[in-house]
């Protein structure tokens, strides 16, 4: 996993340099993916999501607010 992983870093590391993206955007998009896919998986579940992430209940809470996810309508299920 760990050189799948590295791989699949450097893929996305080369599409932000290419097109001049911040750190910060990509950070915040990035956690923001992460958690929602959690999310889906756990059928909502905070604190599911909040175990497969290896957060605390309390800080998916946070985060959840801050990168403005709302509910199971904003986010699309694929």
């Amino acid at each position: 996993m760990e050189n799948n992983l590295k791989g699949k870093l450097k893929e996305i590391a080369n599409f932000v340099i290419q097109n001049n993206l911040s750190l910060k955007d990509i950070m915040n998009e990035m956690e923001k993916t992460l958690i929602e896919t959690a999310l889906k998986k756990t059928k909502f579940n905070k604190v599911k999501a909040a175990k497969l992430l290896k957060l605390h209940r309390n800080t998916i809470r946070l985060k959840i607010k801050k990168l403005g996810i709302n509910d199971e309508e904003t986010i699309e299920i694929e």
